[in-house]
């Protein structure tokens, strides 16, 4: 397994060099959670420490930014990999203003390889192509819903671990890709726990209801902000049980579990988003708060009978 790499350049003042120098080097920064890398569409919790007070820090990793705060163990954030994104070595550029000294680091970060299954399911056809007169529909709802997505709001609303957001099953469906009477189709998107209708739905950690609608391929559907650019999306429910803008906490009932929109049966249809891609929400719930861990991926999930119909929900976004 490799190792993190990294280059450091440090930004001295001119006129105290060698002063400067000496102090900058014992000020570098140490990363924690990605000794193992991170495997494709996982969330990682990362940490950073150093020898010097952390006025500021930022990350940039495949292009998108990482929001760090200072939460008692150190500098924390969210690291996520797009479920589709090419297995290899990626680079995670950190800058922190430590102590007035500007520091500047690069870490080569491993992606790993994610074993996606890939199911030929024979269906009726309405259940595959939707009308004609409903293809508006479905596009304003999924560009009302990417816009959700891509929020990175400034304020983090979750502290601590993630929750389960409801009893069952998980499918382990995330990323998983279908074809469908012959046609493939884009990738679920979510990771599906099969419960009994009525079962309660809660949020996985503290957050801000930003979507509640009735939509065609997820029925009735929850959107819940997290902050730093982390959303949680809960669909095919029963029963709303929140408003747009109230504030939740976590283990909060926000909906009940049910089988609204494209639906076979009783399921949560649970996505998480993060920079605006989709990962694995049940990454979230792997995270821990204590030690930092290597980001292998999940434990094996407990796989179900897939519940049918939900790979193509909101076009697999």
């Amino acid at each position: 397994m490799k190792m993190l790499t990294k280059t450091k350049i440090y930004i001295c003042i001119v006129g105290l060099l060698i002063l400067n120098t000496f102090t900058a080097f014992a000020a570098e920064l140490s990363l924690y959670g990605l000794e193992s890398g991170i495997r494709q569409g996982d969330v990682a919790l990362v940490k950073i420490e150093s020898d010097l007070a952390i006025d500021s820090i930022s990350g940039q990793f495949d292009g998108r930014e990482l929001v760090f705060q200072d939460d008692g163990l150190g500098q924390t954030a969210l690291i996520g990999a797009a479920m589709n994104m090419e297995p290899g070595d990626y680079q995670l550029v950190l800058t922190a203003l430590a102590d007035g000294q500007d520091i500047r680091e690069n870490y080569m970060v491993e992606v790993t390889a994610r074993d996606y299954r890939v199911e030929r399911l024979s269906l009726p056809e309405k259940m595959v192509t939707p009308d004609k007169g409903k293809i508006a529909r479905i596009i304003r709802e999924a560009n009302s819903l990417k816009k959700v997505k891509k929020m990175l709001t400034p304020e983090r609303f979750w502290d601590g671990e993630f929750v389960r957001p409801a009893d069952g099953l998980f499918a382990d469906n995330f990323g998983v890709r279908r074809i469908l009477n012959g046609i493939e189709k884009k990738p679920h998107s979510g990771n599906d726990l099969k419960a009994y209708a009525g079962t309660p739905v809660k949020s996985p950690n503290g957050g801000t209801v930003v979507y509640v609608d009735k939509m065609y391929y997820g029925g009735k559907t929850v959107v819940v902000d997290h902050g730093h650019g982390l959303s949680t999306l809960y669909m095919h429910l029963s029963k709303i049980l929140v408003n747009h803008g109230e504030r939740v906490e976590k283990g909060e009932v926000i909906g009940l579990v049910g089988s609204t929109g494209r639906s076979t049966g009783p399921h949560l249809h649970w996505g998480a988003y993060l920079g605006g891609i989709n990962v694995d929400p049940a990454s979230l719930l792997s995270l821990s708060f204590d030690v930092m861990p290597p980001a292998e991926g999940l434990a094996a999930a407990v796989s179900v009978e897939d519940e049918v119909g939900q790979g193509e929900t909101l076009g697999g976004n």
